[in-house]
Order: C-alpha cells, then sequence, then structure tokens
C-alpha cells in the first residue's frame, strides 16, 4: 500500500486511515431480507462479499464502508402506471450490544421506456452493480470477457440515458 513509505508524504495518509478503522460503525450478527412487490422476485445480493442467490442472508459483521445490492426480476407483465416496491430490512447488533432493525423502502412506478427509471436512479450507483455483478463471475468467463461485458453494458446504460 505505501511502497518506500516516508512519514512527510504518507504520514497524514496513514493517520486518516487508521483513524477511519478504528472509529467507523460496526453492526455484528446480521440477517438481512429484502421483499418485492408481486411480478417481482430478489434473485441475488451482491457486496463486499462473496455472492449469495439465497432469499435471507447472514453475515458476522458489517461496516459504514461496504454496500449490499440485490438484483431484482420482473416475473410478470405488470400494468404501466402501476407503483411497484421493495423494502430492504436488516437486523443487527450495534457496537453497544443493542439489537436493532433498519428498514428500507423504496416505490417507483412500471413504464414501458427506461428513460422514465434512469431520471429516478443513481447512475454512479447503477454502474457499480453492473461492474460488481459481471467480477463476481469473472472465474467462470474469464476477464477478457468480462472487460468487454462491463463496457458493452455500461455504453448501453448510457446510450439508453440519452434517448
Amino acid at each position: 500500500m505505501y511502497s518506500k513509505f516516508d512519514v512527510y508524504i504518507h504520514g497524514e495518509k496513514l493517520y486518516f486511515q487508521i483513524f477511519r478503522n478504528m472509529t467507523r460503525a460496526v453492526a455484528q450478527d446480521i440477517a438481512i431480507k429484502a421483499r418485492v412487490s408481486k411480478g417481482l422476485t430478489v434473485t441475488d445480493y451482491i457486496g463486499s462479499f462473496m455472492r449469495y442467490n439465497t432469499p435471507d442472508i447472514a453475515m458476522s459483521s458489517l461496516d459504514a464502508d461496504k454496500t449490499i445490492s440485490c438484483l431484482i426480476r420482473n416475473d410478470d407483465k405488470m400494468a404501466e402506471g402501476a407503483t411497484v416496491f421493495a423494502q430492504f430490512a436488516m437486523l443487527y447488533t450495534d457496537m453497544e450490544g443493542i439489537r436493532k432493525i433498519r428498514v428500507f423502502n423504496y416505490s417507483w412506478k412500471v413504464c414501458k421506456n427506461l428513460y422514465t427509471y434512469f431520471k429516478s436512479s443513481d447512475c454512479e450507483n447503477l454502474a457499480q452493480f453492473k461492474i460488481r455483478n459481471q467480477l463476481s463471475q469473472a472465474m467462470k468467463r474469464g476477464a477478457k470477457t468480462i472487460k468487454e461485458k462491463i463496457i458493452n453494458d455500461l455504453v448501453d446504460m448510457l446510450y439508453n440515458y440519452r434517448t
């Protein structure tokens, strides 16, 4: 990380990295469940851990610098304009030993035009999700194939955003 460490060049950065590691919030004994509206299914969880394709996941710890994403598949035809919902619930123990639950809710309208979804989404998070999704399959497909797939997916995403 710090080749040829020099306290005058790297000292402040090292100090803040150690400070961040010692002071960030950490959750322990975590159980996670994602629920979605009828016609949708949560198929995968992707994050800074291994990939899960089970309905619930459990982890020993999670800190403030980690992210978890879930892939939602559309199983049925839905009426345009209908509202669909997603809920992400996490049961955990905080640093003081208190058991807590945190629930995140999200809703959106069903539409045919992808541009409508892009207006309400965070493109950076969407791109990060696509990259993590492909990288989790790198051992099966090979680095060159994954690189091409990531580039093509991101170009298609940005093209759909512009049209």
